[in-house]
């Protein structure tokens, strides 16, 4: 299979749970960056560190088998790779 047809699929398998983690664990995400100065999202989005702590804190409510079948450093990568996607989806209103 090609590497690129690989990446897609495992974008969009991983997508989605994410997506659905930001929903469901927003309020908790965003409270501990709460007191940092300047617009949020554009905070964590040109933060690697603080982002990796999303993409860490994400990881651990990944289905397990996602978690089976990804491991953390390669999701992680794939966090910091999309995070414009990431970022949107936990910048949308509750």
């Amino acid at each position: 299979m090609d590497i690129l047809k690989e990446r897609a699929k495992l974008g969009d398998s991983l997508l989605a749970p994410i997506n659905l983690i930001l929903d469901r664990q927003r309020g908790d995400i965003l409270s501990t960056f709460v007191g940092k100065s300047g617009d949020l999202t554009h905070t964590i989005l040109n933060n690697e560190e603080t982002l990796r702590r999303v993409a860490d804190y994400c990881y651990e409510f990944l289905p397990w088998p996602l978690r089976m079948a990804v491991k953390k450093p390669t999701f992680v990568e794939f966090v910091l790779t999309h995070r414009h996607a990431v970022l949107a989806q936990l910048a949308q209103p509750a």
